[in-house]
Protein backbone atom coordinates (compact mmCIF):
# COMPACT_ATOMS: atom_id res chain seq x y z
CA UNK A 1 0.00 0.00 0.00
CA UNK A 2 2.86 2.35 0.76
CA UNK A 3 4.35 2.02 -2.72
CA UNK A 4 0.96 2.67 -4.29
CA UNK A 5 0.42 5.76 -2.13
CA UNK A 6 3.90 7.03 -3.00
CA UNK A 7 3.25 6.51 -6.72
CA UNK A 8 -0.02 8.44 -6.57
CA UNK A 9 1.63 11.24 -4.59
CA UNK A 10 4.54 11.58 -7.05
CA UNK A 11 2.20 11.60 -10.05
CA UNK A 12 -0.10 14.10 -8.34
CA UNK A 13 2.88 16.32 -7.46
CA UNK A 14 4.02 16.30 -11.09
CA UNK A 15 0.76 17.91 -12.09
CA UNK A 16 -0.42 19.94 -9.11
CA UNK A 17 2.78 21.21 -7.50
CA UNK A 18 4.82 22.07 -10.61
CA UNK A 19 6.17 25.60 -10.84
CA UNK A 20 6.27 27.74 -13.99
CA UNK A 21 9.25 25.75 -15.30
CA UNK A 22 7.33 22.46 -14.82
CA UNK A 23 9.67 21.41 -12.01
CA UNK A 24 8.64 19.79 -8.73
CA UNK A 25 10.43 19.70 -5.38
CA UNK A 26 10.62 16.06 -4.22
CA UNK A 27 12.03 15.09 -0.84
CA UNK A 28 15.48 13.57 -1.21
CA UNK A 29 15.76 14.40 -4.91
CA UNK A 30 15.41 18.16 -5.02
CA UNK A 31 13.80 19.88 -8.00
CA UNK A 32 13.03 17.50 -10.85
CA UNK A 33 11.05 17.83 -14.06
CA UNK A 34 7.81 16.18 -15.04
CA UNK A 35 9.43 13.36 -17.06
CA UNK A 36 11.43 12.31 -14.00
CA UNK A 37 8.30 12.43 -11.82
CA UNK A 38 6.39 10.33 -14.31
CA UNK A 39 9.21 7.79 -14.55
CA UNK A 40 9.42 7.55 -10.76
CA UNK A 41 5.62 7.23 -10.44
CA UNK A 42 5.36 4.47 -13.04
CA UNK A 43 8.26 2.60 -11.43
CA UNK A 44 6.59 2.83 -8.03
CA UNK A 45 3.33 1.53 -9.54
CA UNK A 46 5.26 -1.35 -11.13
CA UNK A 47 6.87 -2.25 -7.81
CA UNK A 48 3.51 -2.03 -6.01
CA UNK A 49 1.85 -4.29 -8.58
CA UNK A 50 4.58 -6.92 -8.50
CA UNK A 51 4.73 -6.81 -4.70
CA UNK A 52 0.99 -7.48 -4.57
CA UNK A 53 1.25 -10.20 -7.21
CA UNK A 54 4.06 -11.95 -5.32
CA UNK A 55 2.24 -11.74 -1.98
CA UNK A 56 -1.00 -13.13 -3.48
CA UNK A 57 0.75 -15.84 -5.50
CA UNK A 58 -0.66 -18.88 -3.64
CA UNK A 59 -4.22 -17.49 -3.75
CA UNK A 60 -4.55 -15.59 -7.04
CA UNK A 61 -2.47 -16.06 -10.17
CA UNK A 62 -1.78 -12.54 -11.46
CA UNK A 63 0.36 -11.78 -14.48
CA UNK A 64 3.83 -11.06 -13.09
CA UNK A 65 7.47 -11.79 -13.64
CA UNK A 66 8.21 -15.17 -11.98
CA UNK A 67 9.24 -14.74 -8.36
CA UNK A 68 12.64 -16.28 -9.07
CA UNK A 69 13.29 -13.41 -11.47
CA UNK A 70 12.33 -10.56 -9.12
CA UNK A 71 15.74 -9.08 -9.74
CA UNK A 72 14.72 -8.32 -13.35
CA UNK A 73 11.93 -6.04 -12.09
CA UNK A 74 14.26 -4.42 -9.56
CA UNK A 75 16.97 -3.91 -12.18
CA UNK A 76 14.53 -2.36 -14.65
CA UNK A 77 13.28 0.05 -11.98
CA UNK A 78 16.80 1.04 -10.95
CA UNK A 79 17.90 1.59 -14.57
CA UNK A 80 14.79 3.68 -15.33
CA UNK A 81 15.12 5.89 -12.25
CA UNK A 82 18.89 6.35 -12.56
CA UNK A 83 18.50 7.09 -16.27
CA UNK A 84 15.83 9.71 -15.58
CA UNK A 85 17.96 11.34 -12.88
CA UNK A 86 21.04 11.35 -15.14
CA UNK A 87 19.02 12.94 -17.95
CA UNK A 88 17.74 15.51 -15.46
CA UNK A 89 21.29 16.25 -14.31
CA UNK A 90 22.55 16.58 -17.89
CA UNK A 91 19.69 18.94 -18.73
CA UNK A 92 20.39 21.15 -15.71
CA UNK A 93 24.08 21.19 -16.48
CA UNK A 94 23.39 22.29 -20.06
CA UNK A 95 21.31 25.30 -18.96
Amino acid sequence: MGLLAAAVWVLWAARARADEERRVELPGLGKVGNPTCLTLGVCLFMCAYHGAAYSLLPVVALVAVPIGRWWVVASAVVVAVVGALLAEWAEQRGD
